[in-house]
């Protein structure tokens, strides 16, 4: 007995002691985990053919699953903190109590025993934030102090980013060893953005203001498809997909910048600045890269180890809405207002494990990266998560009936030097917003997970049974 209880307390007791104290993001790929034991694996199970989020991981292995799933995902929580050193002179932060991103999947019934059909609904990207930094301040000009220049600062950021994939995947048993799958996606994305700055200067009762605004918001609908394949050489299971760039359907945005410099800001020839220009009704267009991913899982005697891999290619800068260039209303400069994106090579890996304790209870432990695809230096200026996350996740499944109860908690974190443009660009690439702002992000995330999957028609029949009404 005591050896028995040996392995669970080192398991446990070696993520406690190593972890360190991990939202779905705008350009990370591997924040959002689907189903229960996947959540618990990090997502590294696209070679592990566990349950009906093969659906999303690898279609191909849900042609030879035994027993996939209706899966709700039940109760995850995320305790989720962005915060900056310097935000316009003062350290803030963003803290919110959220539920985890939306998943839904079950099976539409079919004759055919070697071909399956599932319906899919998840969120592949959500990312609400709200940053606000203030500063004001006293410069010393000179000996008189009634002279020195006063200085008062405000930075605000502003996101609302979501990003729905609704699915249909076909699946089919090749043989009792492979299986092969396409789930055909329908997008959904939505965003909307403000950063504005304001800068205001009080110095020989000359009152001088720097104002910048730049606001966008948009929809669009898109097509991708998951490809996958999968084998079970069990104890050996392997898994490859591709998943498609998306093709563009269709969707409406507007955009909107004011700049407004007067006093000491002024422009060279001591006249006031006032730039602004609102679209409207633009069509929108969005593009997510091609990925290849390759998973393998091995079973020993009470122990399966989980491997995982992806690579998403980078995209090239493109014009989400086609803005058209406007006049300052005081110079008569042409000047573009344009929303770009640009998203850079990302490669992510993952591995967990996977401890039999007895038929109804098992252990898990796992870890995975989740890199931005952030492209510094770059014309972008819609994203906003610019930091690599670090994953880490342990817990239990327990076995009730044919129904699997999960529980779990895990932890994720990341830092970066984030720069972030604030303005617009004349033809002649001039950025009124000087240089980008550059700071200090950190990002941590602890997840609290109690989920379950449920066999409908077993879980029915066995609850008869335990309450009497038929006969065992």
């Amino acid at each position: 007995m005591a050896k028995k209880l040996l392995i669970p307390i080192l398991f446990f007791s070696f993520f406690m002691l190593f972890a360190p104290p991990g939202r779905a993001q705008d350009t990370h790929y591997w924040t959002p985990k689907y189903g229960a034991q996947s959540t618990l694996l990090n997502g590294a199970v696209v070679g592990s053919h566990l349950d009906i989020s093969s659906s999303f991981y690898n279609p191909g292995a849900l042609g030879i699953s035994k027993n996939p799933a209706f899966i709700l995902s039940g109760w995850i929580y995320n305790l989720e903190q962005i915060s900056f050193d310097n935000f316009a002179g003062a350290p803030v932060y963003d803290l919110q109590f959220t539920p985890a991103p939306d998943f839904l999947t079950g099976l539409i019934p079919l004759k055919s025993e070697r071909n399956r059909l599932a319906y899919s609904y998840l969120t592949r990207q959500k990312l609400d934030l709200r940053l606000t930094g203030r500063e004001s301040y006293t410069e010393e000009t000179s000996l008189d102090r009634a002279n020195d220049a006063l200085y008062a600062v405000e930075h605000f950021l502003d996101q609302d980013l979501n990003e729905t994939w609704i699915g249909l995947t076909w699946a089919h048993k090749i043989n009792e060893k492979l299986g092969l799958g396409i789930t055909n996606y329908m997008v959904y994305r939505s965003q909307e953005l403000r950063r504005q700055g304001i800068i205001q200067q009080l110095y020989d009762l000359q009152a001088s203001t720097a104002i910048l605004v730049k606001h966008f918001r948009y929809y669009n609908y898109r097509l991708l498809w998951k490809i996958g394949l999968a084998a079970d050489f069990s104890p050996l299971k392997l898994g490859v997909t591709v998943t498609t760039p998306s093709i563009n359907l269709f969707g409406l945005g507007r955009t909107y910048v004011n700049h407004v410099n007067t006093g000491s800001y002024t422009a060279d020839d001591g006249k006031d600045i006032i730039e602004f220009d609102e679209q409207s009704d633009l069509s929108t267009y969005y593009r997510s890269p091609i990925s290849i991913a390759f998973g393998c899982s091995y079973k020993f005697k009470n122990t399966t180890l989980h491997l995982s891999m992806e690579w998403y290619d980078s995209v090239g800068p493109f014009s989400i809405m086609q803005t058209a260039p406007f006049h300052s209303q005081t110079t008569g400069e042409e000047l573009q207002n344009r929303v770009i994106q640009e998203l850079g090579s990302v490669f992510n890996f993952g591995f967990g494990a996977q401890e039999i304790i007895s038929e109804k209870f098992e252990l898990y432990a796992s870890f995975a990266t989740d890199f931005s695809a952030f492209k510094p230096n770059s014309e972008a200026n819609v994203s906003v998560s610019s930091w690599d996350i670090y994953h880490l996740m342990m817990g239990a499944l327990f076995r009730l009936w044919r129904s699997e109860i999960t529980a779990g908690v895990g932890y994720s974190f990341g830092s970066q030097v984030a720069g972030y443009p604030l303005g617009f660009q004349s033809t002649g690439n001039k950025d009124f917003s000087c240089e980008q702002f550059k700071q200090q992000a950190h990002y941590s995330n602890l997840t609290f997970l109690v989920g379950f999957s449920i066999f409908p028609v077993e879980l029915f029949t066995e609850t008869l049974k335990g309450l009497r009404i038929i006969e065992k």
